[in-house]
C-alpha cells in the first residue's frame, strides 16, 4: 500500500457513556495488543511492509496523508528510537519538541488554571507591533470580529498607529489570556473563528474536529482517545498528563504567537500524544500532531501525524499547492523529530 494514500475507512462511531467509562477504568489493564502490530499501524497511514521494515532496521519513513480539507497539509512520519516511552513522554510535556525546533525563539509554560500574569512575559518584535497596529479582517491576522473591536479600542486609547511598543503586548496579552482561558474551560467549543475581509469566518475549531475526526477514521489510536480528544476537558481519563504553553516562533515570512495545548494518555505499555495548536496569530489557522508511542524491544517506535490548516493552499490550483506543501512539512518534520530524539537520547535518564 502506498504511503502517499490515505486508508478508507467506515464513518467515525459514537462512543456511549456507558462505555467510555469501562474505558477510563480498564485504561491500564486492558487495552488492545497495539504493540505487537506495527505492521498493521503503518499500514492504517498507508506505508508498506517495506517502510515497515526501514523502520525495523532504523530508518525513518515518512509520507502524505489524504487531507481533510482543501485548506490542510498532512504528512506522517514513523521512526525508532533507543528511548522509552515514557522518558519521551516527559521530555515532550517538558518542552523539548520546542526547545529543539530552530524557529522557536521563546516559549513558556502556562498553568492550568492560568494566572493573571501567565503571559506577561510575552513580547512582540517590530515587525509584530506594527502587524497588530494596522490589524484587521483578513489572513495577515487572525482575529475574532469581537477581538478585532476589542484591539482597536485598546489602541485607540493608547494613540492608535502611534501607540507604544508596550501599549500594543498589553493588548495583545488580553487577547491571548482571553483565548487561553476560553480554550482551558471549554476546549473546542471555546476557541472563536477568525474573521476574514471577504466577511467569511474561518471556523478554528471545525479544522480541528475535522482533522480529529480523519485521525479517527486511520485507527492509529483507539476510538475512545478521539472521544477525550473531541470533548476536552469535559471527559478527561485517569493518567491523564497535560501542559500548556504560549511560544513566539518563526513562521511563513514572519514571526508568530501561538498557544499550545500538549497531552497525552497511557495506551498499555505506550502512549496516544497531542500536541495542539488552537491559536495562531498569522501565517496559518491551526495545527494538530497526533502520535502513537509504541514500546518496542531497546525502545520505542514514533508513528507521528501532523495535520495544519493554512488559507495558502486553498482555492484554485490548491491540490497542487498542497502537493509542494506536504513535502517541504514533511521534510522539515523528519528533520525536527531527528533532533528531538537526539537530544532526549544524548542526555541521561
Amino acid at each position: 500500500m502506498s504511503r502517499n494514500r490515505a486508508q478508507a475507512s467506515e464513518e467515525v462511531r459514537s462512543t456511549s457513556v456507558a462505555w467510555l467509562w469501562v474505558w477510563l477504568l480498564g485504561l491500564l489493564v486492558v487495552t488492545p495488543a497495539w504493540s505487537d502490530d506495527l505492521e498493521a499501524l503503518m499500514a492504517s497511514l498507508s506505508f508498506s511492509s517495506d517502510d515497515v521494515a526501514a523502520v525495523r532496521a532504523g530508518e525513518l519513513v515518512s509520507g502524505r496523508l489524504e487531507s481533510a480539507s482543501d485548506r490542510e497539509l498532512a504528512v506522517a512520519v514513523v521512526v525508532k528510537t533507543s528511548v522509552e516511552p515514557a522518558r519521551l513522554v516527559a521530555a515532550l510535556a517538558q518542552g523539548r519538541a520546542l526547545s529543539r525546533n530552530p524557529k522557536v525563539k521563546h516559549f513558556e509554560s502556562v498553568s492550568k488554571p492560568m494566572g493573571p500574569a501567565a503571559l506577561k512575559a510575552v513580547t512582540l518584535t517590530p515587525e509584530q507591533v506594527k502587524r497588530w497596529r494596522r490589524a484587521s479582517p483578513g489572513e495577515d491576522i487572525n482575529l475574532s470580529a469581537d477581538e478585532f473591536q476589542i484591539l482597536k479600542s485598546s489602541l485607540a486609547g493608547a494613540g492608535g498607529d502611534s501607540a507604544t511598543a508596550s501599549a500594543v503586548e498589553q493588548a495583545v496579552e488580553a487577547i491571548l489570556q482571553t483565548r487561553m482561558q476560553m480554550y482551558q474551560l471549554s476546549g473546542l467549543d471555546g476557541i472563536a473563528s477568525y474573521e476574514r475581509s471577504s466577511g467569511d469566518l474561518r471556523d478554528a475549531s471545525g479544522e480541528l474536529r475535522l482533522a480529529s475526526q480523519a485521525n479517527q477514521k486511520m485507527g492509529l489510536l483507539p476510538d475512545e482517545f478521539y472521544d477525550v480528544l473531541l470533548a476536552y476537558p469535559d471527559r478527561v481519563p485517569a493518567g491523564f498528563q497535560e501542559t500548556f504553553f504560549w511560544t513566539l516562533e518563526e513562521g511563513p515570512g514572519t514571526m508568530l504567537l501561538n498557544l499550545t495545548h500538549r497531552f497525552s494518555v497511557q495506551l498499555d505499555e505506550g502512549y496516544g500524544t497531542v500536541q495542539r495548536q488552537f491559536y495562531v496569530s498569522n501565517g496559518y489557522n491551526v495545527e494538530q500532531a497526533i502520535s502513537r508511542i509504541l514500546p518496542v524491544e531497546g525502545g520505542s517506535v514514533v508513528l507521528y501525524t501532523n495535520r495544519t490548516s493554512t488559507d495558502q493552499v486553498d482555492g484554485f490550483g490548491g491540490s497542487a499547492r498542497r502537493s509542494i506543501g506536504d513535502r517541504m512539512m514533511e521534510s522539515e518534520l523528519s528533520g525536527l523529530i531527528r533532533r528531538i530524539l537526539g537530544s532526549v537520547k544524548s542526555e541521561a535518564p
